[in-house]
């Protein structure tokens, strides 16, 4: 699946960085979820706030909203906007 959207909010934790798409939290309808095991493979986590990506991956729900786990910082590609 591909979702498409503008990463409004990133938030790094210990154990997992979370990317929220089109509104903040807890309003985002979208989610994509990095946990720490990965962090050394997308780098700076900031650089994809503001900006609009292409995401790939298995979607899941997670309290009641979509969420997809990245494990690759191949499956999510800054895009230039319209």
């Amino acid at each position: 699946m591909v979702v498409t959207g503008k990463v409004v909010e990133v938030s790094v934790h210990q154990n997992i960085a979370l990317l929220n798409l089109d509104e903040p939290s807890p309003d985002s309808p979208f989610t994509a979820a990095v946990f720490s095991d990965n962090f050394s493979t997308f780098g700076n986590f900031q650089k994809y706030q503001g900006q609009d990506v292409k995401i790939k991956g298995t979607i899941t729900e997670y309290h009641h909203k979509p969420e997809l786990i990245l494990e690759s910082a191949k499956q999510i590609q800054i895009v230039q906007s319209k």
